[in-house]
């Protein structure tokens, strides 16, 4: 998480400046400051007024998030809809598999939250893995399709199903916090860096070393962030334990994140449908 997992955000300046080449200075960080504190702060008081609304906005955009940072390559228009129906499908079996094999854990961490009846709670045990099996039946006629239209290979589409089944084996054998980590930091982190790392050099801005600095004080400031909340947290009266906390923060977090990289992955599309 440390390593990967926040700095693979730590450059969403870097990121708006690439879709933003005209602003510089003051009013570069004016702007870009501006809509990511006011698009966290807006989460946050949904959060604090609404958390069941919350975390459901916070699974949809995970979905469609983690789908894209997969597939954007598949040669389509990101408007074309079995491609967002892609992005979707893999996000939420990827997700709610990490959720369904450690359900207890899951279930009494939202619960800190969000109080589940237990018809909820027996309906998603009686029938979660039909929903799981759908969404991976979805995914995989998907990528089919892509490749009966040329847009994706065979090689790829064989990568694509070996990582679907390494994950669910890792998820169902690993911890909530351990599957996370494993899919969030050591899989979906890495890819977005390597991502980014491509499209900044194509344009011969951004190397590395640059990357790497770039990324340190943003980097910091989320973990200072963070750790000053686990600290009040644990010094006050709150219901809410100090994981449950931690990806609530993430989640807010990942909304500005995700919408300067919706931008970056959108830009990059167009330039592959162009070659």
């Amino acid at each position: 998480m440390l390593t990967t997992g926040l700095p693979h955000g730590a450059t969403d300046h870097l990121v708006f400046q690439n879709s933003s080449q005209k602003l510089h200075g003051k009013q570069f960080w004016i702007r870009f400051l501006g809509r990511y504190f006011l698009l966290m702060g807006i989460y946050t008081c949904v959060w604090l007024l609404f958390p069941g609304i919350s975390l459901l906005i916070f699974l949809l955009m995970s979905f469609f998030h983690f789908g894209q940072s997969e597939f954007f390559y598949i040669q389509s228009s990101e408007k074309h809809p079995l491609k967002l129906l892609l992005y979707f499908s893999w996000g939420a079996l990827i997700l709610l598999s990490i959720l369904h094999f450690n359900f207890g854990q899951s279930i009494a961490l939202i619960g800190e939250i969000i109080p589940f009846e237990s018809e909820i709670q027996q309906f998603w045990m009686a029938y979660g893995n039909i929903f799981l099996a759908s969404f991976a039946v979805i995914t995989f006629f998907c990528l089919l399709y892509f490749l009966v239209k040329r847009a994706i290979s065979t090689f790829d589409l064989y990568i694509e199903i070996g990582l679907i089944a390494f994950f669910i084996f890792t998820f169902y054998y690993a911890n909530l916090l351990i599957s996370f980590v494993i899919y969030f930091g050591l899989w979906h982190a890495v890819k977005a860096i390597y991502f980014e790392l491509r499209a900044f050099e194509q344009e011969k801005r951004v190397g590395l070393k640059k990357f790497i600095w770039a990324a340190i004080p943003f980097t910091l400031l989320s973990v200072l962030g963070i750790g000053l909340l686990m600290f009040i947290s644990s010094w006050t009266s709150t219901i809410v334990s100090p994981l449950m906390l931690f990806f609530i923060v993430i989640s807010v977090l990942t909304l500005p994140h995700m919408t300067f990289m919706a931008g970056l992955y959108q830009k990059k599309q167009k330039a592959i449908i162009r070659q």
